[in-house]
């Protein structure tokens, strides 16, 4: 089967550069449980995905300084 488009543009960002798993960069750069909660809902993230030690760290960035955006009746 075919790779998807974002699997693609992805691969080609991380060409030579190592990844780990999500699991094991929330362990080397600590991230409370809500946190990694949060950013697998918001970046659709499952257990195991990988990405390098960048993106992890831009993507956890970018989702802490992001507005809540919830309505409250």
């Amino acid at each position: 089967m075919g790779k998807k488009a974002s699997e693609v543009n992805e691969n080609k960002k991380t060409a030579g550069e190592p990844t780990f798993t999500i699991e094991d960069l929330a362990q080397k750069h600590p991230t409370p449980a809500w946190v990694m909660a949060g950013l697998k809902t918001a970046y659709g993230w499952g257990e195991g995905k990988k990405l390098t030690e960048k993106q992890f760290i831009e993507a956890k960035d970018k989702w802490l300084r992001g507005p809540m955006r919830r309505k409250v009746k």
